[in-house]
């Protein structure tokens, strides 16, 4: 009698249903990490960016480079000495 009850609870519980599922989700981006070194400091700091935001961190960096090399430079007298 005692199985006839707890039969039922049990299959009740093994069929309960599964959620729908979804579409796969993509993985996450692998993490690259790099070690940058800052001026004036003994410790380096480690940076961890995915492949597309090192893109845009190396070319924003860049950008910056060159502006700075276009700039005139003013300290040079005007004769090239």
């Amino acid at each position: 009698m005692i199985l006839a009850l707890i039969l039922p609870i049990a299959l009740l519980a093994a069929i309960e249903e599964t959620p729908p599922k979804g579409p796969p989700t993509p993985p996450k981006p692998k993490k690259i990490c790099r070690v940058e070194e800052a001026t004036g400091t003994m410790f380096a700091k480690r940076i961890c960016l995915t492949a597309k935001e090192w893109a845009e961190f190396d070319g924003a960096n860049q950008n910056r480079v060159d502006s700075f090399q276009r700039r005139p430079n003013y300290l040079q007298p005007p004769d090239g000495q």
